[in-house]
């Protein structure tokens, strides 16, 4: 068991010691590094949603600026520092499959200025598809007799100006973030028809599995 603890700028984790599944004990403190996704990234931001993949070993954290942050080996010796066998699940490269689902949603062409934002990141199958809730706000047309001025889809900012003809948004997302381990697959499958054994009521934990990679 890992005691995981988010706060402006840092991730805090808490290992009991003599725990025969993990390799250390103690305080770790992890200051969270920046991920420029949007003119609104911060590390300062407060988290949005944690989860723990056990077949990596790593701790995915998100924040509520739509980055993401990966914390390697965390039942050896937890740090950012990515492991070979994990390259596909850096920090940079699942904050930038995140802010390229936003984009897709959007009509127009989002630019870096364009800021959204990520309220309960939850997983979906336990491994690379998590499900959150996209927050931005749009800007609406303003029609003068039968002109119209231009339609800013997306609020941004930086702009600093005040504008009355707003619209807050919030979307409702799934995304798979990686590319799926067939392996992984496998593992989760057999351990659930472990687990369930046959319970009908309890086959409902492979539903997710068989949506996204069915």
């Amino acid at each position: 068991m890992v005691l995981v603890a988010a706060s402006p700028g840092l991730v805090l984790l808490w290992a009991p010691p003599n725990s025969r599944q993990l390799s250390w004990f103690g305080r770790r403190v992890l200051r969270i590094q920046p991920q420029k996704i949007s003119a609104g990234s911060s590390p300062l931001q407060s988290a949005s949603g944690v989860q723990y993949l056990p077949i990596e070993d790593v701790l995915i954290i998100c924040l509520v600026d739509g980055s993401f942050h990966v914390v390697y080996s965390v039942s050896i010796d937890p740090s950012w520092m990515p492991v070979l066998a994990l390259a596909h699940l850096s920090s940079p490269a699942v904050s930038q499959s995140a802010r390229v689902a936003f984009c897709r949603t959007q009509r127009g062409k989002v630019r870096y200025t364009d800021v959204s934002t990520i309220r309960g990141m939850v997983p979906y199958d336990g491994n690379a598809t998590f499900i959150w809730v996209n927050e931005y706000v749009k800007i609406l047309p303003i029609y003068f007799g039968q002109m119209r001025s231009k339609n800013y889809r997306l609020c941004q900012p930086t702009d600093l100006n005040y504008r009355y003809n707003t619209e807050r948004h919030t979307m409702l997302m799934t995304a798979q973030l990686w590319k799926f381990d067939k392996g992984a697959f496998l593992r989760d499958l057999e351990v659930i028809l472990t687990i369930t054994t046959g319970r009908t009521s309890e086959l409902r934990l492979i539903s997710p599995l068989v949506l996204n990679h069915g």
